[in-house]
């Protein structure tokens, strides 16, 4: 959750102003044991000699975008990214649920959740994808068949109504 945080508030270091240790941490809200391991990590302080450490403001900015990109990942149609793991894994076709959450997503998408259990730790997992992205992957067909009243289905209820009404007609 730090790096989300983190990401956030990138925007909001200067590039032409040095930063020491302790203003990193209050900026970032977060503890300055932190600041010191991206330092360690290999956040460049414009002197090492001088003490307190002052970091440039472009050089903070360059560590951590490039810090926040190193976490994310492509994920192929039948992946989630576990938190437990870290890494890219799958979940049992028979674990796998939708939930269509009714948050628009442009003017005719929709949000979907797509939660799974990890194949290798047993964690739970998340992906959110839109009614029209899931069309392209992997779980399209299972979708579809978890959720007839979007997508029609041969018995629609309006169908259902004419064939009561035709049936009363008749008799």
């Amino acid at each position: 959750m730090i790096w989300k945080r983190v990401s956030k508030r990138i925007r909001l270091i200067r590039l032409k102003r040095s930063y020491s240790m302790a203003e990193l941490a209050a900026l970032f809200k977060v503890h300055i044991r932190t600041v010191q391991v991206w330092h360690k990590d290999g956040m460049k302080p414009g002197d090492e000699s001088v003490r307190p450490l002052l970091f440039q403001g472009y050089e903070v900015r360059r560590y951590l975008k490039n810090r926040v990109r190193s976490g994310r990942c492509r994920l192929a149609n039948d992946e989630f990214k576990c938190p437990r793991c870290r890494r890219t894994t799958k979940s049992r076709d028979a674990d796998i649920t939708f939930k269509i959450t009714g948050l628009r997503m442009g003017k005719s998408d929709q949000q979907v959740i797509v939660k799974g259990i990890c194949i290798v730790c047993g964690c739970r997992l998340t992906r959110f994808e839109t009614t029209n992205s899931i069309k392209k992957l992997f779980w399209w067909p299972k979708f579809q068949e978890a959720h007839k009243e979007l997508y029609g289905s041969p018995e629609s209820s309006l169908e259902t109504d004419l064939k009561e009404e035709k049936k009363q007609n008749e008799h």
